[in-house]
């Protein structure tokens, strides 16, 4: 496993990297470390700070700190104080699948590859790209924002796998920002397998598009609407659920030209799409009457 973590500021993830390269993350295993000061890195300490990296550039600058819990296999990497925007940037690779909390940065992006299991959580996320590979992974993201003014774009994609996806609301962080996600655009991909992405706990994104991807899955978009579901053109993409669809608030779906046929249940609508469902099935729980202007 070769396991990378930079931080930055300036808008570029630098001046600070940690490499965790046998293979394993354990107590003991060998890591190394470039740049930053104030801390030095020599082998993992459960439960302990491994280092503490200075952090300078076109922020106000600061401290990161740094540790590792052999419990939960989980490095966790913390902006300290409480000065905003203190440390910009964090950018987090692995060749395999991985498991990382992140805090109070203001861009966080993650690549992970292979085909184990990957857990990424992200606390007071202002923007970011997180990538995570074939396994059955979790990404947990609580969102932040500048002021009322600000718009920021967070992407997600999961791969294949049974993955749960959950975005909600952030933490003042310094006393300052806009916590409820609903200047942030929000694109979610949860590819292949039977997923569970859950918007619902932040008030409205500036927009939100949320692919469930084949398999069968279960969605639930932000509060308030923005929302847009979308379905892959003459695949099977599986049977799924959309728990809190609002049409009238502005939820669509989009069926990229797919046909679709609606059935009323008895607290709910299950649209087939294609002809007899060829393509899969979506059931709107709680909807029980629909307007074909919904779907796009």
């Amino acid at each position: 496993m070769a396991f990378t973590v930079s931080f930055g500021n300036n808008g570029r993830a630098e001046g600070y990297s940690l490499s965790i390269g046998d293979g394993t993350l354990q107590d003991g295993a060998a890591a190394s470390s470039t740049g930053g000061t104030g801390g030095s890195v020599g082998t993992l300490v459960n439960g302990a700070p491994i280092a503490v990296a200075g952090v300078a550039g076109g922020g106000t600058g600061g401290s990161v700190g740094v540790s590792y819990d052999t419990a939960s296999n989980t490095f966790d990497f913390d902006v300290l104080g409480s000065t905003y925007n203190a440390v910009k940037n964090a950018l987090v690779t692995s060749d395999t699948g991985a498991k990382v909390a992140l805090s109070n940065f203001v861009q966080v992006d993650v690549s992970f590859g292979g085909g184990s299991d990957s857990s990424v959580s992200l606390a007071n996320l202002k923007r970011g790209t997180i990538g995570t590979g074939a396994g059955n992974d979790t990404v947990d993201i609580s969102l932040l924002a500048n002021n009322a003014d600000w718009q920021n774009a967070v992407s997600v994609s999961t791969g294949a796998g049974s993955d749960v996806v959950t975005i909600k609301n952030g933490s003042a962080f310094g006393g300052a920002g806009v916590v409820d996600g609903h200047l942030t655009a929000l694109t979610i991909d949860g590819g292949a397998g039977n997923d569970t992405i859950d918007l619902s706990g932040i008030t409205a994104a500036r927009s939100a598009s949320i692919t469930g991807g084949l398999g069968n899955d279960t969605l639930a978009g932000s509060a308030g609407g923005h929302n847009t579901f979308v379905y892959l053109a003459n695949v099977k993409n599986g049977s799924d659920t959309i728990t809190n669809f609002h049409g009238d608030l502005g939820d669509r779906i989009a069926l990229n030209g797919m046909s679709h046929t609606e059935i009323s249940l008895d607290d709910g609508t299950l649209v087939l799409l294609g002809a007899g469902g060829r393509y899969g099935a979506i059931t709107l729980e709680g909807v029980t009457a629909v307007d074909d202007h919904w779907f796009i």
